[in-house]
């Protein structure tokens, strides 16, 4: 194909996305323009994890509000590469829901910040190399020992989801909606020794935390539920005896309120809150305030 021609074919494989131009050979280039300067900064966090999540380095700035993003593209056999595709349209997901960003009493990490558990998502499914993205980062968490305690059942397949939902308490019936469900299960016991590890939980936590820091960084979101049943869930994904079942994960793309009834359309749009620090941080000892440290 002369150049003129493949020219003319990426043109037109970018015209479903008005916001990018061609610019050069195979280079697309979009400006992505924000409210807030605490949108444009979290934006930018995401198009370079989106774009790492389909093996494509964007060369990317920020000024302000605005973020101008230049990256390489290639011709699929229906337009765009299917990667160069979902990339797009992961890129115009996150600016069209730049987040609800936590009014934090001071500044912190926009990723972190980002991070929240809503109830409504869309049916738009998660490409797998997303998610190998996700449990990627719970992998890499500490643990004690190195034991690496957590086990994750991830479902996708929309048959297994249904039944996968029948672990789910009445109350949590809204996470059906989502495109991926996952059981968080932990280890009882060192695998070495078989004695009781006390701080399996908590490790579990630590990785399931940076699962979902990830997550927020891919544009996605999710909520997680302890409200299970246990022993359904043991039964149906097949849990052995020395594994406990912990809680699920619904995951996917922000549904905007989509199939929610009016409390939980409430609860959706109500202002984020979380307890002072000064109610559960002590310093120096237990209840000690902040005036008594050095």
């Amino acid at each position: 194909m002369r150049l003129s021609e493949k020219t003319r074919a990426l043109q037109e494989a970018l015209e479903p996305f008005p916001r990018w131009r061609l610019f050069g050979e195979g280079t697309a280039t979009a400006i992505f323009e924000f409210t807030e300067q605490v949108y444009a900064a979290a934006f930018v966090t995401r198009a370079i994890e989106q774009a790492r999540a389909f093996d494509r380095i964007p060369d990317l700035s920020l000024s302000g509000v605005t973020v101008k993003i230049a990256v390489a593209v290639a011709l699929g056999k229906n337009g765009l590469a299917d990667r160069d595709r979902h990339l797009f349209e992961a890129l115009e997901r996150a600016a069209n829901h730049p987040g609800r960003p936590a009014p934090t009493e001071v500044p912190i990490l926009p990723l972190l910040a980002d991070r929240w558990s809503p109830r409504s998502f869309s049916d738009e499914p998660v490409a797998r190399p997303v998610l190998e993205r996700l449990f990627e980062a719970a992998r890499w968490a500490p643990s004690c020992f190195n034991e690496q305690p957590w086990r994750y059942v991830a479902v996708t397949r929309p048959d297994r989801r249904e039944e996968a939902a029948e672990v789910l308490d009445g109350e949590n019936a809204w996470a059906r909606q989502a495109p991926v469900l996952v059981l968080v299960a932990v280890s009882k016991k060192f695998a070495k020794t078989r004695r009781t590890n006390r701080t399996a939980a908590y490790d579990t936590g630590g990785a399931t935390a940076q699962l979902l820091a990830q997550a927020t960084a891919l544009g996605l979101v999710a909520h997680q539920m302890a409200g299970i049943d246990v022993k359904k869930a043991r039964e149906l994904f097949g849990v052995p005896e020395k594994f406990e079942p912990m809680a699920m994960l619904a995951l996917g793309y922000w549904g905007e309120g989509r199939g929610l009834g009016e409390e939980l359309l409430a609860r959706e749009q109500a202002p984020r809150e979380r307890l002072p620090r000064s109610e559960w941080l002590y310093w120096e000892t237990w209840g000690g305030s902040e005036s008594e440290a050095t």
